[in-house]
């Protein structure tokens, strides 16, 4: 289902490019137009997430191939214990939902060929500067933009961001992905461009 739905633009920080090799863009033969839509079974991730359709209730894939914003509307039973009398969305499942629509544009993107991910899979490696600016109440839509930034290697990094109502309630400098070999028990993800290992967590 291919809807209109606009990609405005966006202040990012002026290094989240630094120490990367940057995502050429997509050839000119693949025009521009309105953002694909995904729904349901469609929303498939490059993280291991049993249902990713629980937590986003559409994608959409601009077609730069460098976007994606995912949609989610908080439900009253993920925000309970947080803080008595005052439910609200916590921090850490904005983070969630950041690298999940984050894998799914790593999985959908033009920019990405089928053989990059050939018998691998997605983990969150690394996050950078992430910076929570509001409350997120139960019922509120939340929107979560992802721009592709570009690699080290196997590890892909992203620049992320989440609106509610407007406002703008989430920030992430850089977040990482990086691509292993799931049977094969890597623990740190070495950058072919010299650059520090990053160790893996178990999340």
């Amino acid at each position: 289902m291919v809807i209109g739905i606009s990609n405005p633009a966006r202040r990012r920080p002026t290094d989240v490019l630094r120490g990367l090799v940057p995502w050429l863009p997509i050839p000119p033969t693949l025009p521009p137009g309105p953002p694909i839509v995904l729904t349901g079974d469609a929303i498939t991730s490059m993280l291991p997430y049993d249902r990713p359709a629980d937590f986003l209730r559409e994608v959409h894939l601009f077609p730069d191939g460098k976007t994606a914003e995912g949609i989610h509307v908080v439900d009253l039973a993920r925000c309970q214990g947080h803080r008595f009398g005052t439910p609200l969305l916590p921090g850490s499942v904005l983070g969630d939902l950041l690298y999940l629509t984050f894998g799914v544009l790593l999985r959908h993107s033009p920019l990405l060929s089928d053989e990059i991910f050939a018998g691998r899979i997605g983990v969150r490696a690394r996050d950078e500067d992430f910076r929570y600016r509001r409350r997120v109440a139960p019922g509120s839509e939340v929107a979560v933009g992802v721009e592709l930034l570009g690699r080290r290697g196997d590890l892909m990094a992203a620049h992320g961001w989440a609106t509610a109502e407007g406002d703008t309630v989430f920030e992430a400098r850089r977040c990482w992905i990086g691509l292993i070999v799931p049977d094969g028990g890597l623990t740190r993800l070495v950058p072919n461009d010299g650059g520090a290992a990053i160790e893996r967590g178990d999340d």
